[in-house]
């Protein structure tokens, strides 16, 4: 594993990227990790900016994926929100129950957002540039982007309530240390995920670090809002919701999912065992 430090870059998902197709030969291609003091143009999900003040741990790693298991990648993001989730725990102390993963694979510690994480694929080789050799694999970039120090004011204005970890722990931080922790995390789970696959220990692992499950949730898919109940995500990775007016789950592919405030449930929500469908 290759590690790259910058004390400023555009995106570490870009520059991972770039690392990637410039040191990835046809015989040897590592996972590259990318870190940076701040971002100026850092993203999120669905073209949205991630505000990356001083005092946060910014990286992406850069993963060399055979494209004859191109499959696999897509449960990436997935993996993705355990591995963060493992980190910030032991990098911490915090105890697993505090740290949630808001599906798809956001982390949200005591309720409020800490961390996020962008996954992407990008052609390499012979597809990308006609310079270059051809070669059988692709990259799945993971960009992680996590509140470490600072005010939360600096985060600037967030769809969830966010927090720090320094909020949450009384001991110092360093932010190169969470990032050091999440980059040795996200490899370790990528190697599981393309060498084994998706398990049922995952899935699992998953449901049960799942924020909102069982509780009323609002869902905004293609820019409508729904309201049900999060059941848990089904094995392939949709999320599944009752809706009132359905006898089956709902799944859902891509979207947010918010947790319904009690000011905002003015009908009674069915409440279902979560035993009536199985994630």
């Amino acid at each position: 594993m290759r590690r790259v430090h910058l004390a400023e870059t555009e995106s570490t998902n870009t520059a991972a990227a770039a690392e990637a197709e410039r040191r990835w030969s046809p015989e040897r291609a590592d996972p590259i990790v990318v870190s940076a003091d701040r971002q100026t143009a850092g993203r999120g999900r669905d073209g949205r900016s991630w505000a990356s003040p001083i005092g946060g741990a910014y990286l992406s790693v850069a993963y060399p994926w055979p494209r004859s298991a191109i499959e696999r990648s897509g449960m990436a993001p997935f993996a993705a929100g355990l591995a963060l989730r493992s980190a910030l725990g032991e990098a911490t102390g915090v105890a697993g129950g505090r740290l949630a993963i808001k599906w798809p694979n956001d982390a949200l510690l005591d309720g409020r957002k800490v961390a996020g994480v962008l996954c992407e694929r990008r052609v390499m080789g012979d597809a990308a540039s006609s310079d270059r050799p051809a070669t059988d694999r692709d990259a799945v970039v993971v960009g992680v982007g996590v509140n470490v120090l600072g005010p939360v004011e600096a985060l600037g204005e967030v769809r969830v309530p966010a927090t720090t970890l320094a909020l949450a722990i009384d001991r110092e931080l360093d932010p190169a240390d969470i990032a050091d922790a999440v980059a040795t995390q996200l490899v370790a789970r990528l190697d599981c995920l393309l060498d084994v696959g998706w398990t049922e220990g995952d899935h699992a692992a998953l449901n049960d670090a799942l924020a909102y499950r069982g509780e009323p949730v609002a869902f905004t898919r293609a820019g409508q809002r729904h309201t049900g109940t999060l059941l848990g995500v089904a094995a392939d990775g949709h999320a599944l919701i009752h809706l009132a007016a359905q006898a089956t789950p709902a799944r859902f592919a891509a979207g947010d999912i918010d947790r319904l405030s009690p000011a905002d449930r003015h009908d009674p929500l069915d409440q279902p065992s979560l035993t009536d469908a199985t994630p």
